[in-house]
């Protein structure tokens, strides 16, 4: 497993694990420096010991691309946003995304447009509206503004990180 630097800003808060190689960037061009080193850590420049923790001189800007952007459109973020759950039925988990105005008849693949079903419902429903086919959607469907990640790693810390947020929390 590679070494991992925690990355902290000026204000002490978590922004992620980097690199060693990147860590020692940010030293060099003087936008961070080392808080503390890495355990047996050794010289890598002019006295600048290997990293574990890096604290950056400043606090950086939240990116609006990513921040701001609206969510793109997937089958999987459908069933995510409807957390699996069929919008017409109780009775099973959501395995597939319906068109509410189907494609046939010039609906599209939007966020509005579609919703989480169970495949009995969505191949009952068929070519219909859910007013034609006589059973209105339990819930209605939304842009959403994030989706959560699933299976987002967690902050993987040595010990000598653990201790060292626990010192400056403290």
């Amino acid at each position: 497993m590679r070494a991992q630097v925690l990355l902290l800003d000026a204000e002490m808060t978590i922004i992620r694990m980097v690199s060693v190689r990147r860590a020692i960037k940010y030293v060099l061009n003087n936008k961070g420096s080392v808080a503390l080193p890495a355990p047996n850590a050794p010289f890598v420049h002019e006295g600048i010991l290997v990293p574990s923790v890096v604290i950056l001189n400043h606090v950086p800007k939240i990116e609006v691309s990513k921040r701001e952007r609206p969510v793109r459109w997937s089958k999987r973020g459908v069933l995510i946003r409807d957390n699996y759950e069929c919008a017409y039925c109780t009775e099973r988990r959501a395995d597939t995304v319906d068109h509410i105005l189907p494609s046939s008849l010039g609906g599209g693949s939007t966020w509005l447009n579609t919703i989480a079903a169970c495949r009995p419902c969505n191949g009952e429903k068929s070519d219909r509206t859910p007013e034609e086919w006589g059973v209105p959607l339990r819930f209605e469907p939304m842009v959403p503004e994030s989706l959560p990640r699933e299976k987002q790693a967690p902050l993987s810390l040595t010990p000598e990180q653990s201790d060292f947020l626990t010192q400056i929390a403290a």
